[in-house]
């Protein structure tokens, strides 16, 4: 495998107002111009190849968007290793208005759990040995990626869903070399 390039998915209207709630895997992104998906591939996708690589994308609606419209002519693999965690339970409260207590008590992911989709993520991704992957996700994925990647192995969810220590906003790409076990961020 050369690299990964991991994406955040486009803005929706729940990364707008900081909710995670039922049925957000089937929200749609907000608006892409035209002007604005060559502004990203100006600033942030000109890193990627432009051959040889695999896209793979989370089965979420707005990631599949996201693929459509920046690698149009690409046919992305759906990968469930990447898709969102489950966070439902917060009820519709904002990210950063739920006390750690409060979030502990709704949500149930812990960092071995975090951990555990990270290495089921890079099993698949070793399967293309030779191909770079480009792989369009969600926030908490790569927030927890970029931690992963520094050894910060169990950074609690709610340190991660609330950008503690690192933020990555839509449509900011993670670069990941294994081999040299090196993140890079690309800031859209």
């Amino acid at each position: 495998m050369k690299r990964i390039y991991f994406i955040r998915h486009a803005p929706t209207v729940y990364n707008l107002n900081g909710q995670m709630t039922f049925g957000y895997n089937d929200v749609p992104i907000l608006d892409m111009t035209d002007k604005e998906v060559r502004k990203w591939h100006e600033k942030v996708g000109k890193f990627i190849p432009k051959e040889d690589f695999r896209l793979y994308v989370s089965p979420a609606y707005s990631c599949l968007q996201t693929a459509e419209r920046l690698f149009p002519d690409i046919d992305a693999l759906k990968l469930p290793e990447v898709d969102n965690f489950d966070c439902s339970h917060l009820l519709n409260k904002k990210f950063w208005e739920i006390s750690q207590i409060e979030f502990e008590s709704l949500i149930s992911i812990s960092p071995f759990d975090m951990a555990r989709r990270v290495e089921e993520f890079f099993k698949v991704c070793e399967l293309s040995v030779n191909t770079n992957i480009i792989v369009i996700g969600h926030g908490m994925m790569g927030k927890y990626l970029w931690h992963y990647m520094r050894g910060n192995k169990t950074i609690s969810t709610y340190d991660i869903i609330n950008g503690t220590c690192f933020k990555f906003f839509p449509l900011d790409m993670l670069t990941i070399n294994l081999t040299l076990n090196q993140v890079n961020v690309c800031r859209s």
